[in-house]
């Protein structure tokens, strides 16, 4: 019995001293292109319509749901993530937000598929509420 009950104490601890995720509650954008002659290194997170106007663009197209997912740089602000121009079919799907003390850390899944004749630039956009503007993201 005091060994279970040792057992139970140590694991409590353990519980405890690790750092508490919190879930960040995110919104995909859709419809944007990444400006083919922005820089290379580029920050993760944009804060502003004009810092997100020099790596994005909009990509509206004729029908439903053809039209820019709204920002509202006022109320939001958008992580970005990026990769290299590749002649492979790459998609990013984002698994996770989570809140880790002062970070917020971005998990994603790359995928990718079959050589193509042309080249292209993945990347995904979250839409995230500005109370986390503060935060710190690392992947």
């Amino acid at each position: 019995m005091k060994k279970i009950i040792m057992l139970l104490c140590a694991a409590f601890l353990l519980m405890g001293c690790t750092k508490s995720q919190k879930a960040v509650e995110y919104q995909v954008a859709k419809n944007y292109f990444f400006v083919n002659n922005s820089p290379r290194s580029m920050s993760l997170k944009m804060t502003t319509e004009l810092e997100f106007g020099k790596y994005f663009g909009m990509a509206a197209f004729m029908g439903k749901d053809g039209q820019p997912t709204e920002i509202d740089f006022k109320k939001q602000f958008v992580i970005a993530k990026v990769l290299p121009e590749t002649d492979t079919l790459t998609h990013i799907t984002p698994l996770s937000l989570t809140e880790e003390g002062k970070t917020l850390r971005l998990k994603c899944k790359i995928t990718r598929g079959k050589k193509q004749s042309y080249t292209m630039q993945p990347f995904v956009l979250l839409i995230v509420d500005r109370k986390y503007i503060d935060k710190e993201v690392t992947e």
